[in-house]
Formats: C-alpha cells, sequence, structure tokens
C-alpha cells in the first residue's frame, strides 16, 4: 500500500479537537498507509532561544531540536488512540496493517539517516518541514501532505511560498523527489489542495 506522510504543523497542537481534525484529514487518503511527522511549534522555539543566548551552535542546537519534536510525537500518541512511534517503512506498514496511527519518531529516523549521503544538514535552514520530507523520500511516499494553520497563497513556486516563511529554506533541495505534495489549512478543515508534482507547482511547466 502507498505510503503519506503528513507533516502536521506544531501550531496545529494548541487546536481543540485535534484529533477528530487528523482523523478527517487520513480519511481523505483512506487507500494509503498514513505515517503522521509533526512541527516544533512552541517547543522548538524554546531551542531557538537557548541558540541565540548561549551560542550552543548548530550541530547541538540540530539536534536538541530534533529531540524536542519528542514531546509533540507523545502527544500525538496521548490524543489519538492506537497510536504508535515508527522509524522505518516497514514499520509503518506493520502497524499500518494492525490498524493503527503511525507517528514519525523524528530523532531514531535521523540518527539512522546519518549514514545517507543525503543526509539532512545540521542547521537551522532544517526544519520538521525538510525532516518530514526527507521521510517522504526515504519511505516512498507516493504524497507528502503539509497540514498547516494558514492556506497555500496564491503565488505556489516554492522560492514564493518560503519568502512568506510557510515553508523552510532546505524543502526545495527534496521537493522533486517527490512524486505529489499536498496543502491544507487544518484549522478551517479544507480538502487537501494539490501542490507540487516533483517539485513543480500543479498545472505548472515551468522548472523552478
Amino acid at each position: 500500500m502507498p505510503i503519506t506522510v503528513f507533516k502536521i504543523g506544531g501550531s496545529l497542537l494548541e487546536v481543540a479537537g485535534l484529533a477528530d481534525r487528523i482523523e478527517a484529514l487520513m480519511a481523505q487518503r483512506p487507500e494509503t498507509t498514513a505515517v503522521l511527522a509533526v512541527g516544533g511549534g512552541g517547543v522548538a522555539d524554546v531551542v531557538r532561544r537557548w541558540d541565540a543566548v548561549h551560542g550552543l551552535g548548530d550541530e547541538a542546537a540540530h539536534w536538541l531540536a530534533v529531540r524536542s519534536l519528542s514531546i509533540n510525537e507523545a502527544l500525538l500518541c496521548n490524543v489519538l488512540p492506537q497510536c504508535v512511534p515508527v522509524s522505518t517503512p516497514a514499520e509503518a506498514a506493520a502497524h499500518a496493517e494492525a490498524g493503527q496511527v503511525t507517528v514519525l519518531a523524528s530523532e531514531a529516523f535521523l540518527r539512522h539517516d546519518e549514514t545517507s549521503s543525503e543526509a539532512l544538514p545540521h542547521n537551522w535552514e532544517v526544519t520538521s518541514d525538510s525532516i518530514a520530507a526527507r521521510a517522504a523520500v526515504c519511505f516512498e511516499a507516493a504524497e507528502l501532505v503539509f497540514a498547516k494553520s494558514v492556506s497555500l497563497p496564491k503565488k505556489r513556486d516554492i522560492a514564493a511560498v518560503q519568502s512568506r516563511r510557510l515553508i523552510d529554506n532546505h524543502f526545495y533541495q527534496l521537493a522533486q523527489s517527490i512524486p505529489r505534495v499536498g496543502w491544507i489549512n487544518l484549522r478551517q478543515q479544507q480538502e487537501i489542495e494539490p501542490w507540487l508534482e516533483s517539485g513543480k507547482p500543479v498545472g505548472s511547466k515551468r522548472s523552478l
């Protein structure tokens, strides 16, 4: 069964009825194995402030920020029934067969991915957006869906979306390796909107 990686923005963790919203989101892709990748939100912002105050450096700040994601992953596993953390495609498939919701264990996934020549860099250009995108590449996902607190802007090339700080600066290096990328404003519970196909805005033939 194909995999869909759903990136759940960290700001959504404070929205009431989060579990119902996520279940409705996954129901839009019923014929796929869902893997939820959660954003950092306020928890990651704390690490940013620590880095600014203490000058932690890229390496230490990167891994502290990644480790902070485990708090948000634990929250999802508390609010969603039958929820388990996974770090490999095989684990995701096995738990999906058992009817369980899977959440990406970001630190375990990234530690394992460190041996790859295409592992993510360790700096603030990389956020949970690129972690979700890297997981989509490694899991050979059919689609990556960004669930955010805002709608996709009218100008939809990656550079324009990045300029509005809606996506991180490293994402464009991964986008071409993902067959489809969708977007949804989960606060408004919209339908998933097609955004990119192999790195290009849907309906556009122009190279990015």
